[in-house]
């Protein structure tokens, strides 16, 4: 059963107008125990129909108008919020996300490229994130270490809510989508306000 983050990330996909298969597999095997491994991981196989004229966007950090350039992609999406280490204060602190990406985040997107499912051949591999470090400095070295290991571009979990927010119409209907449903209930009450700009 898919996660809460898989479902918000499958939802913000197909707002974005690509087909979406998910699928869930154990590096190194079934009920590996390695120290260290990743023990299950749920990645999405993304397309749409005119892939043939698609480009691939020339940036590291992309976002929602760097996607609609792009055919196809390989997303991959981990439970951060729930890794030990992981704090919510970490998001404006260039340094301490900077540290978690370096001793967390790298050593299981390697285990997961190396172990894993090798998957089609040609797509760019998208990490998600919690959100990736502004200062330039910590940036630009987070951005070697991912590549290093098989990344070619990253997107902010942060900038995926703000743009299902922002997606949901109060007055709309989204019954068979749980996600926007709850978001579209929030925003009637008045308790989502309207996203602010800026917040990656």
């Amino acid at each position: 059963m898919s996660g809460f983050d898989e479902t918000i990330l499958r939802e913000y996909l197909e707002v974005q107008g690509f087909y979406v298969r998910g699928r869930r597999y154990f590096p190194g095997g079934k009920g590996s125990r390695r120290s260290g491994a990743v023990e299950e991981v749920e990645d999405f196989l993304i397309w749409r129909g005119d892939a043939e004229r698609a480009e691939r966007p020339n940036t590291f950090v992309w976002f929602s108008t760097d996607l609609q350039r792009v055919g196809a992609a390989r997303v991959f999406i981990r439970p951060w919020h729930q890794e030990a280490g992981f704090s919510p204060k970490m998001l404006n602190r260039a340094g301490e996300l900077a540290k978690f990406i370096e001793t967390k985040v790298v050593r299981q997107v390697e285990t997961i490229l190396t172990g894993g499912e090798k998957g089609p051949e040609g797509i760019p591999r998208v990490l998600v994130l919690p959100a990736f470090p502004l200062a330039e400095t910590q940036r630009t070295a987070c951005t070697k270490l991912l590549q290093a290991v098989g990344i070619d571009a990253v997107l902010s979990f942060r900038s995926i809510l703000d743009d299902v927010v922002r997606s949901v119409e109060k007055n709309g209907i989204y019954a068979k989508t749980p996600v926007l449903e709850s978001v579209r209930i929030l925003h009637s009450y008045d308790l989502i306000k309207d996203p602010q700009l800026g917040l990656f």
